[in-house]
């Protein structure tokens, strides 16, 4: 998988086409939704965790498609964004998730950490993948 995304990296400063930024984009989510199942069925996380990593997978793929269309129009792009902050909403709810069944009962006590991470993560996303692929 690090490859695979070093690989993809390589390629996006080789070749600086939009086009080619995009289809590296699309197919990194899909990677991405692979490797989640993938991952889920070798280490065999609790059943609550499903609905949370197919909604991350779905809305990755469903925004970057939404916001891929030719023809600059505000309404998809609202709609693109409104998909990726569902994404990070469901990062936010399996974080909780996952700790909450760790064992820990005051879910006030984690919801800050687990802001701060989806927000770590969105940063990310944005400034490797979405910031490059938009030309901002």
């Amino acid at each position: 998988m690090v490859l695979s995304g070093a690989t993809f990296a390589c390629v996006h400063m080789v070749i600086p086409s939009a086009t080619v930024s995009d289809a590296l984009y699309l197919a990194s989510t899909v990677f991405f939704g692979v490797a989640l199942l993938a991952s889920a069925i070798i280490h065999k996380p609790d059943r609550r965790i499903w609905p949370v990593v197919l909604v991350v997978a779905l809305c990755s793929v469903a925004g970057q498609v939404a916001g891929n269309n030719t023809a600059p129009n505000e309404s998809m792009r609202a709609v693109s964004e409104l998909l990726f902050f569902a994404t990070q909403l469901a990062l936010v709810i399996g974080l909780l998730v996952v700790v909450n069944r760790r064992g820990t009962h005051e879910v006030s006590s984690v919801l800050g950490d687990s802001v701060i991470v989806a927000i770590g993560v969105w940063l990310t996303v944005w400034i490797s993948l979405l910031q490059p692929s938009l030309d901002i």
